[in-house]
């Protein structure tokens, strides 16, 4: 269901709610499935005719660097069960590789 926010001063002010409550109300576009521990903001989209929450871009530490990076975990378990059926749960593996590459982008300080 579409929400809408009032938006004043580079803020929201009111909402989210069902309806547009009058002039100055956008429709709001949350983030979906935001990941725990991660920092967000609302902005006004470049045409100015929405509101989006956006992942707030900073320095992030080294852990949340490598929450970021890493898949979800269904996917991960996913890589570990066709290993072990294909029988490739070594370094050659998917699973394996995958954390692997960011273990190797990502690397402790």
């Amino acid at each position: 269901m579409q929400k809408y926010v009032e938006w004043k001063e580079g803020r929201i002010v009111a909402g989210p709610q069902s309806n547009p409550g009058g002039e100055g109300w956008l429709p709001y576009f949350p983030l979906i499935n935001k990941e725990m521990g991660l920092d967000s903001k609302n902005v006004l989209s470049e045409d100015g005719l929405s509101v989006r929450e956006v992942l707030y871009t900073h320095e992030h530490s080294f852990s949340t660097k490598r929450i970021i990076a890493y898949e979800a975990i269904e996917e991960q378990l996913d890589k570990l069960f066709h290993d072990i059926e294909n029988g490739t749960l070594d370094k050659t593996g998917d699973f394996y590789t995958s954390i692997k590459k960011i273990k190797d982008s990502v690397p402790k300080p």
